[in-house]
């Protein structure tokens, strides 16, 4: 970003007030003409860049908060296992997704998974020696 932020909303009362077109408040204020005719545009303000994603936000969501449950009982999974969860339910939906090889997610997609929602952590569990567990 390289103009002042305060240009950039001075700019946009001027343009939603029908004072200046967005040509003519760009020169004036400094700010790109891209700029402003994208954030005069109502609801959207922000761009989201890259490809669609594979689940939208409502399946993630409820992704995550089965995986939460799951370990909650005791029953935490692997990348290999939510991997092959999304693998099911792609196939059951009927989608084929190009990017995966047979309809299974990578480890780049599970990183960023992982990376989208930090409420989930990766942790490595270990066998417990039968005295120990006594």
């Amino acid at each position: 970003m390289n103009y002042n932020e305060k240009y950039l909303y001075v700019g946009l009362r001027k343009v939603k007030s029908g004072e200046m077109s967005i040509r003519k408040a760009s020169e004036c204020y400094a700010v790109p003409y891209t700029a402003l005719q994208r954030w005069s545009k109502e609801g959207q303000k922000l761009l989201q860049y890259g490809r669609q994603p594979v689940l939208n936000q409502n399946e993630e969501n409820c992704l995550v908060e089965c995986l939460i449950l799951c370990a909650n009982w005791g029953f935490a999974l692997q990348s290999l296992g939510i991997t092959a969860i999304v693998q099911q339910y792609l196939n059951k939906k009927g989608v084929i997704e190009k990017r995966f090889k047979y309809n299974r997610p990578g480890v780049e997609w599970f990183h960023c998974f992982m990376k989208r929602h930090p409420e989930l952590t990766a942790k490595f569990s270990q066998n417990i020696k039968s005295s120990r567990a006594a």
